[in-house]
């Protein structure tokens, strides 16, 4: 499960931050959240939640677990939201 966790978190963490870099060198552009988007961070939010209050109760693998669904959460916003066809042209493109 850590291996798990390392390489999700890490692709998660590392895919967004070197899309920002080769595409807007290195500055986060100024984003509209869609309906889905709002959602997903309030998942997001909730799982963060749930891991503050798992970690204070030292229910470390319950934690972990948050961690990855956070991750996963964020690689699939991602995905839907597909930034680098927005690069490349425009949203009626992709």
């Amino acid at each position: 499960m850590v291996g798990k966790l390392i390489f999700l978190d890490l692709n998660f963490y590392l895919r967004g931050l070197a899309f920002v870099s080769s595409s807007f060198g290195g500055v986060i552009q100024e984003i509209h959240l869609t309906e889905n988007d709002i959602q997903t961070v309030a998942l997001i939010n909730r799982e963060l939640q749930t891991y503050i209050n798992n970690m204070e109760n030292t229910r470390l693998r319950d934690s972990i677990r948050n961690i990855l669904n956070i991750s996963r959460l964020g690689n699939q916003m991602m995905q839907s939201n597909k930034p680098w066809a927005l690069v490349k042209g425009t949203a009626e493109e992709m």
